[in-house]
């Protein structure tokens, strides 16, 4: 890929905001970047696999899905380019990925090895901090909800439940998942999170399916819940 393709692919990415244009171009230059096509249904990266490199969405649309530590539940998202994929996967104490990605249509990726992003991190201060920026504000959303109070109303509980386990608050989302173990995780009743869950989906909020619902928007059910997440 050209360098000047390079050069504006990166400025859609938050990490290199801030760099001067002539750094940019010089980082471009000097550090190795490959460049991958996947097709639908390829997978891209598994679950427990080491993290060794970023992986930059450039076009197209993943899937990325997890399951819970019991085997209990499966949470599905789609994300759209731009978007840099678990990089906090690259450090700290368990470097391994937690998601399974899946290219979901035709998907461009550019990947950096860890030892050119040690490299350019080092050099440009800037990239430090806004990686140091990217991880803070993560730990600051997560630990708003750890401390924020578990509402009384059920439908409050079950979309907080959701969007803690999300890597993005916002898009498609398909949460597998058995009427009993979402009650357990819940704190209710199968009766009460049933009403709950036809309630929202006679609202178009969701879709419910058996043995699992669709969000088709997830910021739609957050706003209409009138919860705030930075």
């Amino acid at each position: 890929m050209a360098l000047q393709v390079i050069f504006d692919k990166l400025l859609d990415f938050p990490v290199f905001q801030g760099l001067a244009k002539d750094e940019l171009e010089t980082m471009v230059g000097q550090t190795k970047f490959d460049f991958h096509k996947y097709p639908p249904r390829k997978k891209i990266v598994e679950a427990g696999a080491l993290c060794d490199k970023l992986y930059f969405l450039l076009s197209g649309k993943i899937e990325a899905k997890r399951e819970s530590d019991d085997h209990g539940y499966i949470i599905t998202e789609e994300l759209r380019a731009p978007i840099l994929q678990q990089s906090e996967a690259m450090f700290g104490r368990s470097q391994r990925f937690t998601h399974t990605i899946t290219a979901l249509t035709d998907v461009a990726i550019m990947t950096v090895d860890k030892t050119e992003v040690h490299k350019f991190l080092e050099k440009y201060p800037v990239l430090r901090l806004n990686m140091i920026s990217r991880y803070a504000s993560e730990i600051q959303r997560l630990s708003q909800l750890s401390w924020k109070h578990q509402s009384d109303d059920l439908t409050q509980r079950l979309v907080d439940f959701i969007a803690m386990r999300c890597m993005k608050v916002s898009g498609r989302k398909v949460v597998k998942i058995k009427m009993t173990q979402l009650a357990h995780e819940l704190n209710d009743n199968r009766l009460n999170v049933s009403n709950v869950l036809n309630a929202l989906d006679k609202d178009r909020l969701i879709q419910l399916r058996r043995g699992h619902f669709i969000i088709p928007a997830m910021e739609i059910l957050v706003n209409r819940n009138a919860i705030k997440f930075s």
